[in-house]
């Protein structure tokens, strides 16, 4: 342990030194907001570097450390990390480097105070505004991965794996740009997004293809009733600041007690029943006095809610879920479907537009585009993406194989009313409602 200490200096060390030969009027890259940008030194002074940014006014300009800047097109290699916690909760440490639990997604993290029973953790590439103090059941030790800058990996993003190359390395997570984007959809990734390319895990893998997290299925308790079936639409609203957004939901459930909650990549509910390859969001189900609990692979706390069924309609925690169908196999049609998401009043939106032939053949159109807007500046951009090929319907999973040999599984049902054709008002697609068009 003391020699990696030692090394640690000792790197840091090096770091300082090879920044200290940055001059007033050197092109650099300054990392900001977990982004490297490039600028230009203004000024130096007691071992730190005032810097501007290309395109920004000088009400951005910054005084930066040595660990946060670099020559241009420098690439850093990934920081030897601080020693690593213990995996028995209540003995973590400030300085520790852990992963901690937010929003239903775990990120790499420093421990940055101890007090109370919790831990106040900063997240990697995040500002301090973000920091948050967390229990121990939200805290475990880190992951990391040998993945390198180069490397050709598969990412995921909303739900859909693409192909993508890693840019920027750091101990626990990792910049890709996407293949046919632009550099704005470039983005940071924690190891449970990347995996090596036609791995077929559900979460991350290593550079073999293995699984990096495994879940195992929560046991149901004995006597306890199950006896769901079948597949069920559930719409959540929420406010985005002043915006309200819908988060569309595909339920999955067994007779015997499993549970899939918004299963991306296509789904097989036969298959599921016999799996043991679980996803995090996949888990244990009963119904008891009224309630329904559902118990998580991934060892969340078990979410416990009234519930109540009328005739195919599901109601827990308020809302209602809508018993809905899949497709017959090699069902084919002529139509148009139409589907996208808007975030933030329209700061991040994108639609997908499907076009479906009787032959077996569909053509793809998206667009997406994002607007950042500040006291000083506004920033947008944005991508398109056009695909055609072959498709089929088999149950829930929709399969697209495109010209070029890409191929790509969504998880679909029907919903609404159906017209003369057969086909419905809506396709539900990995999340996204495609209206009929």
């Amino acid at each position: 342990m003391q020699f990696l200490r030692g090394l640690g200096a000792f790197l840091g060390l090096v770091v300082m030194l090879a920044a200290a030969d940055f001059k007033v009027g050197d092109p650099i890259e300054a990392l900001s907001y977990g982004i490297w940008s490039k600028g230009k030194v203004i000024e130096v002074g007691d071992g730190k570097w005032k810097v501007t940014y290309d395109g920004y006014s000088a009400s951005w300009d910054e005084w930066v450390g040595p660990d946060k800047i670099r020559a241009v097109g420098e690439v850093v290699a990934a920081a030897v990390p601080k020693p690593v916690g213990p995996a028995v909760p209540g003995q973590w440490r400030a300085g520790d480097r852990v992963e901690g639990l937010s929003y239903g997604a775990w990120y790499p993290a420093t421990v940055l105070e101890v007090g109370g029973g919790k831990w106040k953790v900063h997240y990697d590439g995040y500002g301090s505004s973000s920091d948050e103090w967390l229990p121990a059941e939200k805290l475990r030790p880190i992951r990391t991965a040998s993945w390198k800058v180069g490397d050709r990996v598969e990412a995921l993003s909303y739900g859909k794996w693409y192909g993508a190359k890693i840019i920027e390395a750091e101990s626990a997570r990792w910049k890709v740009t996407y293949d046919g984007y632009g550099s704005s959809s470039d983005e940071w990734l924690n190891i449970d997004r990347l995996r090596a390319p036609g791995a077929k895990t559900v979460g991350g893998s290593d550079q073999a293809g293995q699984a990096v997290e495994s879940y195992k299925l929560p046991v149901r308790p004995a006597g306890a009733q199950a006896g769901l079936e079948g597949a069920y639409l559930r719409v959540e609203t929420y406010y985005f600041g002043s915006s309200l957004s819908l988060n569309n939901q595909g339920w999955f459930f067994t007779k015997d007690g499993r549970f899939s909650k918004s299963p991306a990549g296509g789904f097989d509910l036969a298959a599921f029943a016999q799996t043991a390859d679980l996803r995090q969001t996949d888990g244990t189900y009963w119904i008891a006095d009224g309630k329904i609990t559902f118990a998580w692979a991934d060892g969340s706390a078990p979410t416990v809610t009234d519930f109540k069924r009328e005739k195919d309609d599901l109601f827990w925690g308020g809302l209602g879920s809508t018993r809905v169908e899949g497709f017959t196999k090699g069902w084919r049609f002529d139509g148009e479907y139409e589907g996208g998401a808007s975030i933030g009043g329209g700061a991040l939106m994108s639609s997908t537009t499907l076009t479906f032939a009787r032959d077996g053949t569909f053509r793809r159109g998206s667009v997406s585009s994002f607007k950042a807007v500040s006291d000083h500046s506004v920033v947008s951009g944005g991508a398109t993406d056009e695909a055609d090929g072959s498709y089929e319907f088999n149950g829930h999973t929709l399969t697209l194989v495109t010209k070029g040999g890409e191929t790509q599984a969504f998880t679909v049902f029907a919903f609404g009313d159906r017209d003369e054709a057969g086909r419905p008002d809506y396709i539900y697609r990995d999340g996204t409602m495609m209206r009929r068009q």
